[in-house]
């Protein structure tokens, strides 16, 4: 059985070959950062850690000398989850990094926040695809990115279960949060948590709160920092490193290309 599937989950028609991992330079959108990586990869470049100028706050936020950053990947309600990060960061030592995506709704949430905030320019500071707020302990970046990259940098991902999301932390051999909104999300999230990778799923509303009172938004909070602590403790990270060993022993790719030919009666 493939070491991060679980082959009854599907219809017997679909054959499991395990996942497919794109070269890392294939995944960055900007080109500057996708030459560098493409040199690094050809052995031209020895500076794995390196983007392109319009991109070094993220390199400089991965470089700071504080604790590993965290790295989450979905924004369905901004507002209501900028208000949970703060305070998630207010009760604890994390630093956040959260892809946007380029959500429109965001440029909002980040102007109500900014208010609350009187202007301050320590809270917030906007780029043409980075924001940093909260004293620069949370930053967004809206541009693609080599999860193969970043991950490897970051303590833990956050993210809905995406089978993309899912497989690149396995990849690093990273603890993962998992709170699954649609279709096989939830499978992914029992399964991580069933691997030993990942705490019990969270739900919708532990993100995202109905409301924005304050005993919402710290409750919320609350749950999601219990989940991170979990997921950081010495069992889950040992967990991430084994099957991260084993997953690197799959070859996705060509385990369809076998089976494509087995379906087609193919010979070698």
């Amino acid at each position: 059985m493939n070491t991060s599937m679980s082959t009854d989950y599907w219809p017997s028609t679909v054959r499991v070959s395990g996942f497919w991992f794109l070269p890392v330079e294939w995944q960055f959108s900007c080109m500057k950062c996708r030459d560098i990586s493409a040199l690094v990869s050809a052995g031209h470049l020895d500076k794995k850690d390196e983007l392109c100028s319009s991109h070094v706050q993220l390199q400089s936020f991965l470089k700071t000398r504080m604790a590993e950053p965290l790295v989450l990947g979905f924004l369905n309600d901004p507002l209501a989850f900028l208000h949970v990060l703060r305070t998630v960061l207010e009760i604890t030592s994390y630093r956040i990094i959260l892809f946007t995506a380029g959500c429109e709704p965001l440029e909002t949430a980040f102007q109500v926040i900014a208010a609350e905030t009187s202007l301050d320019s320590s809270h917030i500071q906007i780029t043409e695809d980075c924001f940093s707020l909260f004293n620069s302990r949370l930053f967004c970046f809206s541009g693609s990115i080599s999860y193969n990259w970043l991950f490897t940098q970051c303590a833990a991902a956050v993210h809905h279960g995406g089978s993309g999301s899912t497989a690149a932390a396995l990849q690093a051999g990273i603890p993962q949060i998992v709170c699954p909104f649609m279709h096989d999300q939830f499978y992914w999230a029992e399964r991580m948590y069933w691997l030993g990778v990942a705490p019990e799923p969270l739900k919708r509303n532990h993100l995202f709160p109905e409301t924005y009172d304050e005993t919402s938004i710290r409750a919320a909070a609350n749950v999601l920092s219990r989940a991170i602590n979990d997921a950081l403790s010495p069992e889950v990270k040992a967990r991430a490193a084994e099957i991260s060993e084993r997953v690197s022993l799959e070859d996705g790719v060509l385990e369809a290309v076998k089976c494509i030919k087995n379906e087609l009666w193919c010979p070698d």
